[in-house]
């Protein structure tokens, strides 16, 4: 499907995307080696893994090094992630092991600087 642009200034930018995306045709051909394959719909499964993680370290660093109360804790990392507090705390439950391994190890404010160096500390 080829999208055309009409005349019509009636015609808005969000019909403009919508008639844009109508289309099913799989844009990965157009790049350099890519094939038509099946794509994998929905998170990944690293990327959950390595979030979780930066989340535990971060859930430990307001707790314990700035001692934020439960609910800033909570608060500061559902704003960091951009993920409800709701969710924050299911997925803090789901790896609890992780976060009591976290906090058995009493990483220190150098390690969290040097493991996570873009975070602000």
């Amino acid at each position: 499907m080829f999208v055309t642009f009409l005349e019509p200034p009636e015609l808005t930018r969000a019909a403009l995307l919508i008639l844009m995306f109508m289309g099913e045709k799989d844009l990965r051909g157009y790049c350099g080696g890519n094939t038509a394959r099946a794509s994998r719909r929905g998170r990944s499964e690293l990327r959950m893994a390595c979030r979780d993680e930066k989340m535990v370290f971060r859930f430990y660093y307001y707790a314990v090094i700035k001692q934020c109360t439960y609910g800033q804790t909570i608060r500061n990392l559902s704003n960091e992630f951009d993920i409800v507090e709701t969710v924050i705390t299911a997925r803090l439950k789901k790896i609890s092991g992780k976060v009591d391994e976290v906090f058995d190890q009493k990483p220190t404010l150098k390690y969290l600087r040097d493991k996570f160096p873009y975070y602000t500390w």
